[in-house]
């Protein structure tokens, strides 16, 4: 019996993309084949290619009630508490609507 010294190979970026592109049945050739994740398509190209409607309606503003449809059976109702641009968002003039929960839900859920 013959025993092989382990060989520690080092990779280019290229020839891992490679690689993956090569394994049709990972996680990350199938991110790179459908531009998920790090291999999707910069937002700055995606908001050339369509505007961002920024009016905000009239009656949306602090304090203000509301509810929000999550999907076509679920909604939730909250108080609106904040309109207005964030410094975390994009830079693209988008408007922010923060609402609190009428019921004790998500991260910030007061436990």
């Amino acid at each position: 019996m013959v025993r092989l010294a382990p060989v520690l190979l080092t990779l280019s970026q290229a020839e891992l993309i490679l690689l993956v592109l090569l394994s049709t049945d990972t996680v990350l050739a199938y991110k790179m084949r459908n531009q998920l994740g790090r291999f999707a398509p910069t937002s700055t190209s995606a908001s050339s290619s369509h505007s961002i409607e920024t009016e905000v309606p009239a009656d949306l503003i602090a304090g203000a009630r509301c509810e929000v449809a999550l999907s076509d059976e679920l909604s939730r109702r909250g108080t609106v508490r904040f309109v207005g641009p964030t410094e975390f968002g994009a830079k693209d003039d988008s408007v922010w609507v923060g609402v609190e929960w009428d019921e004790p839900v998500g991260k910030g859920n007061g436990t």
